[in-house]
């Protein structure tokens, strides 16, 4: 029992840190894309001289926050490998990205809730790649307006969530490819929104409807059945009065003729007596 609770916690951590990981890991591929371009600002260098250190201690106290959850903890190290490789080489953090989906895919949730969380991971990859991308195209423009990572990041935010405010805009055919992609995923994420937020509400109202209220039909044929038997019963009861009435009225008519009977029985001998004298 002890085994199952610790395995439960280390499950639940994991499903807890996945995703600002994952984000972890985004921005720290976007701050070595900016030690890597030539016409990084001097704000985007400070911004990746604090996120690359900041990053690689998040994901120390991830990994050994996970081993000491772990009930086992060599089973831990072998299932983790991706995570340790981001520990050790900085280079290769950006492969936390393997570990945030293949956690997502353990997750014990439906279908739709689980494509609405792969909308949104896969909306901050393509948030981030985006602005490295544009940065590298537009940078070669005279005429570009985007020109640093933190105004490109900028750009996409607005770019995927189709506000669209026009500060900012590619000039480049690179860049423009870039902002389609980035339609593509803004209307798919919005769908997505919509129809959670949709079925959530119909959900809510289908639970909060009042019951129905029963129908009157089976009460009303109850009385009616309850009034024929009555109506029967009486009947019933009445015929058997008759019927009882009827005897004693024959019995009666029947003690009535009796002695007339007789008499008439007498007279007739007597005739016949005399006539044969």
């Amino acid at each position: 029992m002890l085994r199952a609770w610790e395995e439960s916690k280390a499950d639940a951590y994991e499903r807890f840190a996945a995703y600002p990981m994952f984000v972890l890991s985004m921005l720290f591929l976007l701050a070595f894309a900016i030690t890597l371009s030539s016409s990084a600002s001097q704000d985007d260098k400070k911004f990746a001289a604090i996120v690359i250190p900041v990053t690689w201690a998040a994901f120390l106290i991830d990994y050994l926050i996970g081993l000491t959850l772990s009930p086992n903890r060599k089973t831990f190290v072998r299932t983790h490998v991706t995570q340790l490789v981001a520990v050790i080489f900085p280079l290769l953090r950006f492969l936390m990205v393997v570990h945030a989906f293949s956690v997502m895919r353990k997750l014990p949730v439906r279908a739709a809730d689980k494509a609405r969380l792969y909308v949104l991971y896969v909306t901050t990859l393509t948030m981030v790649v985006s602005a490295i991308m544009v940065v590298l195209f537009e940078s070669k423009s005279p005429n570009a307006n985007i020109t640093t990572f933190g105004n490109a990041l900028w750009w996409t935010g607005e770019t995927v969530s189709t506000v669209g405010y026009g500060d900012f805009y590619p000039v480049t055919l690179g860049g423009r490819l870039v902002a389609s992609t980035l339609f593509v995923n803004g209307v798919a994420l919005l769908s997505i929104i919509t129809a959670g937020l949709a079925q959530r509400f119909t959900s809510d109202v289908g639970t909060k409807q009042p019951a129905a209220a029963p129908s009157p039909a089976p009460a009303v044929a109850a009385e009616a059945h309850k009034a024929v038997s009555a109506v029967v019963s009486d009947a019933d009861e009445r015929v058997s009065v008759s019927k009882k009435e009827l005897d004693r009225l024959r019995r009666k008519a029947g003690e009535l003729r009796g002695p007339s009977s007789k008499g008439d029985a007498d007279e007739q001998q007597h005739d016949q007596s005399d006539h044969e004298d």
